[in-house]
């Protein structure tokens, strides 16, 4: 399904790649119908951002703003499907790949073999 220009243009330059496990998103939603997590968000109510990916359940998008000319300089929102609201994920498009990897920062991903008697 293409939702907008720009998620198009992602979905197509990553065809075929295995950008969920370099990303932790998808621009293609495997679990369904991505048209019923949008329609999910456009009731709620949240008609300023623009979809461009997903993550799990998620919906990740741009949250436009008037004064900002390029989509480099907006913020990126993840529209939750657990909560059925938006929290920014990044300030900008250059932070997003690195601050959806956070879920990597968790003790189980540190115990072994970082804290190994052995080493």
């Amino acid at each position: 399904m293409e939702i907008n220009k720009v998620h198009s243009d992602l979905k197509e330059i990553y065809k075929g790649k295995e950008v969920d496990k370099k990303f932790n998103f998808t621009f293609e939603y495997r679990y369904g119908d991505e048209k019923f997590l949008l329609m999910k968000l456009l009731k709620k109510g949240y008609w300023s951002v623009m979809p461009f990916a997903f993550n799990s359940d998620n919906t990740l998008a741009f949250q436009l703003n008037p004064n900002q000319k390029k989509f480099q300089d907006t913020s990126i929102v993840s529209f939750d499907d657990t909560y059925l609201e938006c929290f920014m994920l990044s300030p900008n498009v250059k932070g997003i790949i690195p601050l959806t990897n956070l879920i990597y920062f968790d003790e189980f991903f540190y115990e072994y073999p970082f804290n190994s008697p052995t080493l």
